[in-house]
């Protein structure tokens, strides 16, 4: 039976919005080379939440490979703060076969990209997140992600 101004009921909207979990997602269109072999990013996401918590990020993808060679198959991955630089924990895509002899060169073999990693944010303060990737050294072999992207959810530090 009290009344309520606008002024209260937007503080209460204000409070509720903060302490609710928010979702952000960004996608690459296309084909991304991966021809680095000390590491680039391949997408990236600037997030400013409202107030201070983590941010829990997912990258995706499809792998594909075009064996040239049997030998050094593989890709590395990681979400960083950084651009262009791994850290752990670190996803890794490999494929074989691994001698001349084996059945497979000049196959096109495709994988899904899924990894996931935790981010301490403040609040009103932007965060960009990379999901980096370098290659093995010798670059024979045709590595690209396929739309790469990136998904962000923020969960504040304190439950309502």
């Amino acid at each position: 039976g009290t009344t309520i101004s606008s002024s209260q009921v937007n503080t209460n909207f204000s409070t509720l919005a903060t302490a609710m979990p928010g979702a952000k997602k960004t996608v690459a269109q296309g084909i991304h080379l991966i021809t680095s072999t000390t590491g680039a990013s391949l997408v990236s996401l600037a997030v400013t939440p409202p107030a201070d918590g983590q941010v829990i990020v997912i990258g995706t993808g499809t792998i594909t490979f075009l064996q040239a060679s049997p030998a050094n198959n593989f890709v590395t991955f990681s979400l960083n703060t950084v651009a262009g630089t791994l850290k752990s924990p670190s996803i890794i895509h490999a494929f074989g076969p691994y001698s001349d002899s084996a059945p497979g060169v000049g196959q096109l073999v495709a994988g899904s990209l899924n990894i996931v990693d935790v981010f301490p944010v403040t609040g009103g303060v932007t965060t960009t997140i990379y999901l980096n990737a370098h290659r093995d050294s010798t670059n024979v072999n045709k590595l690209q992600a396929e739309y790469p992207g990136l998904t962000a959810i923020f969960v504040p530090n304190t439950l309502p």
